[in-house]
């Protein structure tokens, strides 16, 4: 489940306007560049790395059961997660549509057959619908999301329910949740910190 929470972890709009100069925006965070996001407690320390050809990769380290872990996943669009490498490795196949799903332009929705490949062949469906747009504030910074809801249902597992916030400018989830099958939260990812590592 984790893989598809964020790695991994909540979605329209631009980056609102910072509330001091530290605060990354679209212009800061290009090709080659590294985007940092920290949860202080449990610790979950997150590097983006924006990708030639639009693809983002993450760079995870998270405390669980008191002990670090290590996972590295690539998102297509930002948002969806089509392989991720921990202590084994997931890779996502999908269509060829998935790459036109717009998680910015609230209203857009998609539903496709994907597969999972790994320890594993699962397949299933992937549905996602873009429902609202919000705010989210990182440390001293605000901003403007759109909140990705979907559903992930594979052959043999109880569906995974997410909402993700994703930022537009940024092109990355700044926070998500994990949802009970009745839709009330089950866990949330929320940022203390956010910035451009040079």
């Amino acid at each position: 489940m984790d893989f598809w929470a964020i790695g991994i972890i909540v979605w329209l709009g631009v980056v609102a306007a910072p509330m001091h100069a530290a605060c990354p925006t679209g212009g800061d965070f290009k090709v080659g560049d590294k985007l940092h996001l920290v949860r202080a407690d449990p610790l979950m320390d997150v590097v983006y790395s924006k990708r030639s050809g639009g693809s983002i990769r993450e760079d995870r380290t998270m405390v669980r059961d008191g002990a670090a872990q290590q996972i590295q996943t690539d998102y297509l669009n930002g948002v969806f997660a089509v392989r991720r490498v921990g202590t084994a490795t997931l890779a996502l196949k999908f269509p060829a549509e998935l790459a036109t799903f717009d998680p910015s332009a609230v209203g857009a929705k998609i539903d496709v057959a994907v597969a999972l490949s790994g320890a594993a062949n699962q397949s299933g469906r992937l549905q996602a619908e873009v429902v609202r747009r919000d705010r989210v504030r990182i440390g001293g910074c605000r901003y403007k999301v759109t909140v990705v809801r979907d559903i992930l249902s594979l052959s043999g597992t109880a569906s995974i329910r997410t909402e993700r916030l994703y930022q537009p400018d940024l092109g990355v989830i700044v926070g998500a949740l994990i949802l009970n099958s009745d839709g009330s939260p089950q866990s949330r990812v929320a940022f203390d910190k956010i910035e451009i590592l040079k």
